[in-house]
């Protein structure tokens, strides 16, 4: 992405743009970082995405546990890169959302009832 420009929500990233995220992230090169490495992948996500706010807390824990599948807490580059494919519905809801209280200047993360099922 260019500078100043953001990627529309309904457009997954590309493996290769995982891959940069991800390499940035897992300095063991393991195949494997925890949960504060997974917090800061979401931060590098959002900010694809032109969310410039934070994510609130409780909506990064969700987005963590619902991508850590084995209950480990920690991420897999094989579980992440999914976010390519089929898991990307599961964070366009959430990076839609955030993007539209950013816009709105509503109050964050009052409303989020269960928007990953």
């Amino acid at each position: 992405m260019g500078a100043g420009k953001s990627k529309p929500v309904d457009e997954p990233l590309s493996v290769d743009e995982l891959s940069r995220l991800w390499d940035r992230r897992d300095h063991k090169l393991s195949g494997e970082i925890t949960e504060a490495g997974a917090l800061g992948l979401l931060d590098d996500i959002r900010r694809v995405y032109g969310v410039e706010a934070p994510w609130p807390p409780d909506v990064a824990e969700t987005l963590f546990r619902n991508f850590d599948d084995h209950g480990l807490g920690t991420w897999t580059w094989y579980s992440f890169r999914l976010l390519a494919g089929e898991r990307h519905r599961k964070l366009q809801r959430a990076l839609a959302h955030e993007r539209d209280q950013q816009k709105r200047g509503r109050s964050r993360g009052s409303s989020w009832g269960n928007w990953l099922d």
